[in-house]
């Protein structure tokens, strides 16, 4: 009798055990998965403020050559402010969930009704 308490004792305890190692195995797999995706998160955020900081700097001296440029000139100063913000607007609209149609981000083919690099 004692030793069909012992097995069953083993056995339980071996159940618990093999129980345990899937359990931390699989907490494991999960911390290392949100670790990876913290680093592409951080990643990502990083080369869109490497993108964005350049787009502001020529959008404000293309600005400034507006200002003193030759009036033939003066589509082509608009082409280029409104590709910014284009370029402008696909940085931004993962961040602010942001869609074309309501009206306060630049249509790529119209012009620019708002600044998204000035906010």
């Amino acid at each position: 009798m004692e030793i069909g308490y012992l097995a069953l004792i083993v056995q339980g305890g071996a159940g618990y055990f093999i129980e345990f190692i899937r359990e931390s195995h699989m907490i494991r797999k999960q911390v290392e998965r949100s670790e990876k995706l913290n680093l592409i998160s951080e990643l990502a955020a990083s080369v869109a403020h490497e993108v964005r900081n350049p787009l502001t700097v020529v959008r404000g001296f293309v600005q400034l050559l507006r200002e003193e440029t030759n009036p033939k000139n003066v589509e082509y100063i608009r082409l280029v402010l409104n590709e910014l913000d284009w370029a402008a607007f696909l940085f931004y609209k993962g961040k602010r969930n942001r869609s074309r149609l309501d009206g306060n981000l630049p249509d790529h083919r119209g012009d620019a009704r708002d600044d998204p690099l000035s906010e």
